[in-house]
């Protein structure tokens, strides 16, 4: 996707923020980033659209277009779906190639969904660098605080798609500015540039960042996200130490725990709970529930990018409508059987002949059970007599946060738990105790995990072990690929550029082996 056309997204963005906030509208084509940024509110909207490009990474909308198809659900395909925690359901007489290609770790650089999430990456650290270089133009009535706010804000959000493309294709362009010309090309970074860029925009963020916001801007990042996600990039750096220090800080001093049913943790109403990091945020109830998100993509009844089609991929049910791509592998499964009184298994996976699948559809609540048994026509629920029950199930039927397909239960993007099973690699990897937490050795973080699982402590944790446990608490959520490719287990690998990148960029931008 030609970044000149995101410079381009980005400046329509704020044209929709300023007319929902204007009585005297200033002509459409008179409105640019010279004239719009003046007010703190211009700098809000600015970053708020910024924001909007994660929740595209789930979504449909014209900006990821790709040969007129869209990479819907494109960041489940990227990151659960190549993972060995789910696996394309063959059950529906379902055939979208691109999609199982991916499940088959076929990877080619004109799969729509690889195409869209670079799209979505690359319009986010646009729409940051806009709002960056728009804080020192000498038009606007910023004080000292306020610049220094948006600065750690907008870098935060920057440092959150440079990480994201430092583990999709590793070598990918280092954009520190906007497009200046319609012929600008980009060469890939040196394998370690977006990491390091990344790891120094978290840093100038937790400067900055309030440690909290009031409830109107729950979910915007705080001092404790952007500290969370500097440790989390220094284990991807393999700087042990640091990520000690940094995950410590955040054990200490930023308020988080487990609640105490690892179910709860996925349901509409504990959206945003003392166990969150960071969540990208969606509407609901009735699609309001953060105003903050704008709908940059969408008409006002749909908010197609307020919510997902989650209840479409996730829900295996014959009657339950949508495409029912998803479902876990029995590897998974049979991981969770290694240790059966794991709670988790029946909060996260649908197993058991009969059990309750009361679901909404897309229609309304739906009372049902869940079978294993294919019927006689071949279409069942599942093609291996799994389906994922996190984020569906009975906690998942409240009607206020669903709109026909469309779910507005946030994305759990950076849980606590996975902060803390971080935290116990880099002590497993020679980092040093700082003796600031209650977390000081692999064992106790590793086990704070297990005890909501109702498992038996472990002593002397090694890496297998927790590779095991952290697959299982976080199963279905963004970190497992990602972890695949860099402990280099189960064919795991980066992504191929965009092949339409490659051509754009002539010769500049090499393709990944």
């Amino acid at each position: 996707m030609p970044l000149l056309l995101l410079v381009l997204t980005g400046i329509g963005i704020l044209v929709f923020v300023a007319s929902c906030n204007k009585l005297e509208l200033t002509p459409l084509d008179k409105t640019t980033t010279a004239t719009f940024y003046t007010k703190k509110a211009d700098f809000d909207g600015g970053l708020f659209a910024a924001y909007s490009s994660m929740q595209d990474l789930w979504a449909i909308n014209s900006a990821t277009s790709f040969g007129g198809q869209n990479g819907w659900g494109a960041f489940w395909v990227v990151s659960m779906l190549a993972s060995d925690d789910a696996e394309f359901n063959t059950s529906q007489n379902n055939t979208v190639s691109d999609v199982q290609d991916i499940d088959a770790l076929n990877f080619r650089a004109n799969n729509r969904s690889i195409f869209t999430v670079y799209a979505e990456t690359y319009e986010g650290i646009n729409r940051a660098n806009i709002v960056l270089e728009a804080v020192d133009n000498g038009k606007n009535d910023l004080t000292e605080p306020e610049k220094k706010a948006v600065v750690a804000e907008a870098k935060f959000i920057r440092g959150f798609f440079y990480f994201l493309a430092a583990q999709m294709w590793k070598t990918a362009p280092l954009v520190t500015e906007t497009a200046k010309s319609l012929l600008q090309t980009y060469k890939n970074s040196d394998p370690t540039a977006l990491l390091q860029a990344c790891l120094d925009d978290f840093k100038t963020a937790a400067i900055d960042l309030p440690t909290s916001w009031d409830a109107a801007n729950t979910g915007r990042a705080t001092k404790w996200t952007a500290r969370a996600y500097e440790g989390k990039v220094n284990v991807w750096m393999k700087k042990w130490n640091d990520a000690v220090i940094a995950f410590e800080d955040v054990e200490k001093n930023g308020g988080y725990d487990l609640l105490p049913d690892y179910e709860d943790v996925f349901a509409s109403a504990h959206e945003n709970s003392k166990e969150s990091v960071f969540e990208v945020q969606f509407g609901g109830p009735y699609s309001d529930d953060n105003s903050w998100i704008l709908d940059d993509n969408g008409n006002e009844d749909f908010k197609s990018t307020q919510g997902t089609a989650r209840i479409w991929f996730f829900n295996a049910r014959i009657n339950g409508g949508g495409v029912r791509w998803y479902v876990p592998t029995t590897k998974l499964k049979a991981l969770f059987d290694e240790e059966p009184a794991d709670k988790r298994l029946g909060a996260a996976l649908y197993y058991e002949e009969g059990e309750d699948y009361t679901a909404y559809d897309g229609a309304g609540v739906t009372p049902g059970v869940f079978t294993k048994v294919l019927p006689p026509d071949a279409k069942s629920q599942s093609s291996n007599g799994l389906a994922i029950k996190k984020y569906m199930g009975s906690k998942n039927t409240d009607p206020a946060f669903y709109r026909n397909a469309v779910t507005f239960n946030n994305e759990r993007f950076f849980r606590y738990p996975e902060l803390l099973l971080l935290h116990a690699e880099a002590l497993i990897n020679g980092g040093a105790p700082m003796g600031i937490s209650g977390y000081q050795t692999a064992d106790a973080c590793v086990n704070k995990t297990r005890q909501r699982a109702g498992l038996t402590s472990l002593s002397g944790v090694t890496l297998g072990q927790l590779q095991k446990e952290k697959q299982k608490e976080l199963c279905f959520e963004p970190a497992r690929y990602f972890d695949m490719i860099r402990w280099n287990i189960g064919g795991a690998k980066i992504y191929p550029f965009p092949q339409a990148e490659i051509d754009r960029n002539q010769g500049g931008l090499v393709q990944n082996p």
